[in-house]
């Protein structure tokens, strides 16, 4: 896992090409006027999703983990909390969707704050939960990249 600046993303160029062309979509593109929804950038390699919601309570949000994309969660507007783990041995809660390319996990141990201009870089082995109020209900404007192992 990665949490850094949007203006920090240089640093991180030569993890995966296709992590590059998801920084540099995200570095150039005025997601604030993008309706919400899917966009492709590279086919299925690589898209965006635009979402909003409010931030809701940690019992009521998810723990998740991806097999064949690597997610990328930059917030526009706003903040939440986010929590992570690594997946080592945790049994699932809902066993793998491979259609959606998910699993649902029990709860995790580490939590950090994602806040506007921020971004976070999850990888198959992070167990990640997002959505989460800091401190009380909060409006969140996110795009969400989606990379292809």
């Amino acid at each position: 896992m990665i949490i850094d600046l949007l203006t920090n993303s240089n640093l991180y160029h030569t993890i995966h090409p296709r992590i590059n062309r998801a920084l540099k979509y995200l570095a150039e593109t005025d997601f604030n006027s993008m309706p919400l929804g899917k966009y492709e950038v590279d086919r299925t390699d690589l898209f965006a999703i635009v979402n909003e919601y409010e931030t809701k309570d940690a019992a009521d949000c998810v723990w998740e983990a991806h097999r064949k994309y690597i997610d990328i969660h930059y917030i526009l507007l706003g903040s939440e909390l986010i929590g992570t783990t690594l997946l080592t041995n945790q049994s699932p809660a809902k066993e793998y969707d491979e259609e959606n390319d998910y699993w649902l996990f029990e709860g995790g141990e580490s939590k950090q704050v994602l806040q506007s201009g921020m971004f976070a870089i999850f990888y198959p082995q992070d167990i990640h939960s997002t959505s989460h109020h800091p401190n009380s209900k909060s409006f969140v404007r996110k795009v969400v990249m989606k990379v292809l192992i």
